[in-house]
């Protein structure tokens, strides 16, 4: 065999056995740790030790419970999520979780299964007994059957398919790396200079683990892309960290003895470590000769370019691994040098074959990044999303209000839009759905009341009593939520106050107080931004109680980017029509109940000097469709706008309350009786609590005068 022969045949068993050793490596793992019945329900059981897990598999549990059981415990949903949480991290509900999981591993790989669910049926009584660990009475109204069917895997048999087709092949756990070791010795062997071919090997396999580890980064960002629920993002991601964290420690650890032995094998050739990378950059600079290689470098700097731009945050981990296995690499060299100087005679000679290797791994590796990094799409930032061409053909989802003043429209609205059961923390809700659900639901019109806070790490966001005034907080809790709850708000306060250091403060939308639940105004004022850039035909009103200050609010609008979207409403003239507004990309009119700051914003408008409301406190529906229920109040009368506020202040709160009065024929004819005691004012914000119980949005469409039928048109942006 010729010289030339053998350093062929050198070099193509090296970039075989690294693929085969990438591969192998990758099927070996998934042979022990995920067809491996035990191994399988450990890492199962392990990820209910995270927070987000335990979050994400409450939440479903809760909400059947509250869905079976009583009106009232919605309004303790906070402690129902703490008392399973906790349920879910203990020991004994860990180990009846893993005797489940490892029933449905082997029922998947059966093949005689086309429905898998996952059945732990001690849920339910685990759940009811901490609870009433808490308070015998709400577990006493804990329905049974709650939670024993936890997680449902497939109803179809494509997914299954694919698992067994996967264990099927399960040997190649077992036959890949052998083949590959055999091929990485078989490069040594034939090669003519023993020692590069050893180098060039040991480099590959580095470079292998290299590239393993960007396809490890890559499938955790394709995965954890597919859920925009964050709770449900961040749970995926502790599930990912549990059953593949391993696998990622093992393409560390080949790298690293990889770079080990290249080290030791360049050390008997070069002094200078840095060698390697003078050649590589050499060869990156230097002009190609020829017009395709020139196009093909052009190329390979914008794929690199364009991964920078679209996945800044991949970027920068690819570059912290390129530099750090590069260091490695030096500090070894270095090490070994001095421990055994290479031979004076053998300083000088250059090894191409590496740099090609090198150079063609790297290449192939940016390309895999920026092919996925395209088909995954996206950057993790802030998205620009331009309107769509064409002509506006539905306003908020409907022909008929596109030729309409923006008086002349009636919009379902959300009282205490941001009080919602599903978010975690929050104490007697006004809703079940959180605002994104609203938006998707129709809501258009959000009553949303803002607080000062102080975020802490430990208990829940406190309320800044120092820019709120202790005493009118107090005032405020007894007055809405009663003297029991003024006394309770004092015992959280007393015991999360000293708490966590000095705590950050911030603006939050809360109801009352922060401390019976909160969310960041810029995280909500996020929500509806996203809704507006992706619903270009949206329009949406805010109306805020206003405990934090003009400028305060203006800050948080600022920081989340809606502006742009703002609506200015000169004083004295007409609304234009919904057209115009969405035509010009005006599509978030906002007001404040209190103190819009005198005109120093533009968009942010004294509200009661715009609209006129109805009373807000009613104790029974009988009062509420009363005409008594008419009066004026904020706002007096004679405004272009009319807010009918319609639900019942009953605590604690009742869904089944809000689902009578919320119903059509209630609603259309109590509104109907205000609009003519109030000289046939249309009610342009109709809010009510509980929106998803009832009828509010085919109210408001019957107000608007579209057919009953009719289905909303929407047009995305995405």
């Amino acid at each position: 065999m010729s010289a030339r022969t053998r350093r062929v045949a050198s070099i193509a068993l090296v970039v075989i056995g690294c693929v085969l050793a990438l591969a192998g490596g990758v099927a070996f793992y998934a042979r022990e740790q995920i067809f491996d019945s035990d191994a399988f329900a450990d890492n199962a059981a392990e990820t209910l030790k995270d927070d987000q897990v335990q979050q994400a598999l409450a939440d479903p549990i809760v909400d059947q419970a509250i869905d079976r059981g009583p009106d009232a415990l919605i309004n303790a949903r906070p402690l129902l999520l703490s008392a399973t949480e906790g349920v879910l991290a203990s020991t004994p509900f860990r180990s009846v979780f893993r005797k489940g999981a490892r029933k449905v591993h082997k029922a998947v790989f059966s093949k005689d299964r086309d429905e898998i669910a996952l059945t732990v049926a001690n849920a339910d009584v685990l759940v009811a007994d901490a609870i009433s660990a808490k308070s015998p009475k709400l577990g006493a109204k804990i329905p049974r059957s709650v939670g024993d069917r936890l997680v449902e895997l497939t109803e179809s048999n494509a997914l299954l398919t694919v698992v067994r087709v996967s264990e099927d092949v399960r040997f190649f756990g077992l036959l890949l790396p052998l083949v590959a070791l055999l091929c990485l010795a078989g490069s040594v062997v034939v090669a003519v200079d023993r020692r590069q071919a050893l180098m060039i090997a040991s480099s590959g396999v580095a470079v292998a683990a290299v590239i393993g580890f960007f396809g490890f980064l890559i499938a955790r960002a394709i995965v954890l892309s597919q859920f925009d629920d964050e709770t449900v993002h961040l749970a995926v991601a502790a599930v990912w960290e549990a059953f593949f964290g391993g696998l990622r420690a093992w393409i560390l650890g080949l790298g690293f003895i990889a770079i080990l032995l290249a080290a030791a094998a360049a050390m008997a050739r070069e002094r200078d470590p840095l060698v390697p990378a003078r050649r590589a950059l050499a060869l990156a600079t230097r002009t190609p000769a020829t017009p395709w290689a020139r196009a093909g470098r052009a190329v390979a700097v914008g794929a690199v370019s364009l991964v920078f731009v679209l996945q800044p945050t991949l970027a920068l981990q690819i570059v912290a691994v390129l530099i750090g296995a590069y260091g490695l690499f030096f500090a070894a060299c270095e090490l070994l040098g001095m421990i055994a100087p290479p031979p004076a005679r053998e300083r000088a000679r250059r090894a191409p074959p590496l740099r090609i290797l090198v150079g063609g791994a790297a290449l192939l590796a940016v390309l895999v990044v920026v092919v996925v990094v395209l088909v995954s799409g996206g950057d993790e930032g802030k998205r620009e999303v331009s309107r769509p061409p064409g002509p506006v053909v539905n306003c908020n989802g409907f022909s008929q209000l596109c030729d309409r003043p923006l008086n002349e429209v009636s919009f379902a609205a959300a009282h205490n839009a941001m009080s919602a059961a599903e978010l975690p923390g929050w104490y007697q809700p006004n809703q079940r759905n959180d605002i994104r659900s609203q938006l998707d639901d129709g809501i258009r019109a959000f009553l949303i009341d803002s607080h000062y806070g102080i975020n802490r790490p430990s208990g829940p966001v406190l309320t800044d009593l120092e820019r709120e005034g202790t005493s009118k907080v107090l005032e405020g809790i007894s007055a809405q939520l009663g003297p029991e709850a003024a006394a309770a708000f004092q015992a959280i306060d007393a015991r999360y106050a000293k708490r966590g250091g000095e705590g950050k403060p911030g603006s939050y939308f809360c109801h009352v107080v922060c401390e019976l639940g909160s969310i960041e105004m810029g995280k909500t004022l996020g929500w509806f931004r996203d809704f507006l850039q992706t619903h270009p035909d949206e329009f949406v009103i805010l109306f805020i109680e206003d405990k934090v200050s003009p400028t305060d609010i203006a800050t948080a609008f600022e920081k989340s980017d809606i502006l742009p979207y703002a609506y200015i409403h000169k004083p004295d003239e007409p609304f234009p029509t919904m057209r115009e507004l969405i035509e010009a990309d005006k599509r978030l009119f906002v007001m404040a109940e209190v103190d819009a700051g005198s005109g120093a914003i533009p968009w942010y408008h004294q509200g009661f000097e715009l609209a006129m409301e109805t009373p807000y406190t009613f104790t029974s529906a009988e009062e509420l469709a009363s005409p008594a229920g008419c009066v004026k109040n904020r706002g007096g009368t004679g405004k272009p706008l009319f807010q009918l506020n319609h639900w019942v202040e009953k605590l604690p709160r009742s869904p089944s309350t809000a689902e009578k009065v919320n119903g059509f024929d209630f609603l259309v004819r109590r509104a109907r009786l205000c609009q003519q005691l109030r000289n046939d004012a249309l009610p342009n914000i109709v809010a009510v609590d509980y929106y998803n119980k009832g009828d509010v949005v085919d109210v408001t469409q019957a107000f608007n005068g579209v057919p009953p039928d009719t289905k909303p048109s929407y047009r995305n942006a995405d």
